[in-house]
């Protein structure tokens, strides 16, 4: 495993109150989420599932995942078994695959750092940004 790359990790919580975002950091896999709960009435809340709001349980559950990922996996191998989850969790709480707007998700980029090759994979509104080694700072959103 090439191991000459630093990470490094900003972040601002900003006003929320239940905090739904996350950090992967599991090499050679790294990553931010920004968890998203379905709908709700803003002074009743989201809806809890054992004390965790939706968006929090998908991090969660995507968080699991890549803790438990072999380093040779592809990462949408990995983030297929994680929505395969995010599915079997939707329906044991009686969410609709339908409601779109109900559905707890999350926002993402993932990277998997390797010797030769950098695997980049985003979803939703998410920009990834690296700085090379002669200092070239690039991105892809």
């Amino acid at each position: 495993m090439h191991t000459s790359f630093r990470v490094h990790s900003l972040y601002d919580s900003g006003s929320a109150v239940i905090l739904e975002d996350s950090s992967i950091l599991c090499q050679p896999f790294f990553g931010v989420l920004d968890g998203v709960s379905g709908l709700y009435v803003p002074n009743q809340g989201p809806r809890l599932f054992d004390g965790f709001s939706g968006g929090q349980k998908v991090v969660q559950i995507v968080s699991s995942s890549f803790t438990l990922a072999k380093a040779s996996e592809y990462l949408p191998v990995i983030l297929l078994r994680a929505n395969n989850s995010i599915r079997k969790f939707a329906r044991e709480h009686g969410i609709s695959l339908a409601s779109s707007d109900l559905l707890p998700g999350t926002m993402f980029t993932f990277v998997k750092i390797e010797k030769d090759t950098i695997e980049i994979l985003q979803g939703g509104d998410s920009t990834a940004i690296w700085e090379t080694k002669n200092g070239k700072t690039q991105a892809v959103s």
